[in-house]
């Protein structure tokens, strides 16, 4: 759920401790979201962020005046919450739900194993033949340029990814191609930036609702089959 503006401030932090070789950014952060979940989104990008010169400036920039020092000290936020918690609050942490696990990291995630809303031939369009574009926001245009200049000043690859979806914060696959366009068009040479819009490799895939846990989210199958295609994407860009 990270937007385009956090990255580009948890990239400058990133960058004080880190060179990377690849820097994989989701194009779905590329794209206008419908608002009434900011503040969470925010909290997700920014409270694991240590208090720093880039996180001070974010807070400055995009926080809203009343909620800026609950930023700079988390603290104010959390530690009334208990009086807001319910009992599904608590149900991550139960052994006994059927939720998926991930063996690597050791953490719970409430994703269904099985999609269980309506199944359509939403998948069955073949979303390559969309050819228009939607433009980035001067904003987003600028950030994005910033963050490939610097991957240029320390020789790291940037690959823009979309995961197949059918929709999420009101942003629709057809949609958020429309912005991938924009991006392939504009800023992909395929020598140091690149694009892997697996939305519009549904048809080759034969993606359905079988690898999704609900409509803008995929499942372990569904993950499989990602990790997969990215792992092949990335080996032919190191070959070039």
């Amino acid at each position: 759920g990270m937007r385009l503006e956090q990255m580009g401030y948890r990239w400058k932090e990133a960058l004080k401790t880190q060179r990377p070789s690849l820097l994989i950014l989701e194009t779905f952060s590329c794209s206008l979201q419908s608002a009434g979940t900011d503040e969470n989104i925010n909290r997700w990008a920014l409270d694991y962020m240590p208090l720093s010169k880039e996180k001070m400036a974010y807070i400055g920039d995009e926080i809203e005046a009343n909620l800026q020092t609950s930023f700079l000290v988390p603290f104010i936020k959390y530690h009334s919450r208990w009086r807001d918690l319910h009992k599904e609050d608590w149900e991550i942490l139960s052994k006994e739900k059927t939720w998926n696990k991930s063996l690597n990291q050791g953490f719970t995630a409430p994703n269904k194993p099985e999609f269980e809303g309506e199944w359509d031939d939403y998948f069955e369009q073949d979303f390559s033949e969309i050819k228009e574009v939607t433009v980035m926001s001067e904003d987003y245009q600028d950030i994005v340029e910033e963050i490939i200049q610097t991957c240029r000043e320390i020789d790291c690859q940037v690959l823009f990814l979309c995961i197949p979806y059918k929709v999420q914060a009101d942003v629709n696959a057809i949609e958020l191609v429309k912005y991938n366009n924009y991006l392939e068009e504009t800023y992909v040479n395929n020598e140091d930036v690149h694009m892997y819009d697996m939305q519009k490799m549904t048809k080759l895939l034969d993606w359905g609702y079988e690898y999704m846990t609900d409509e803008g989210h995929v499942n372990n199958h569904g993950r499989e089959v990602v990790n997969e295609k990215l792992a092949e994407k990335i080996s032919n860009i190191w070959r070039r």
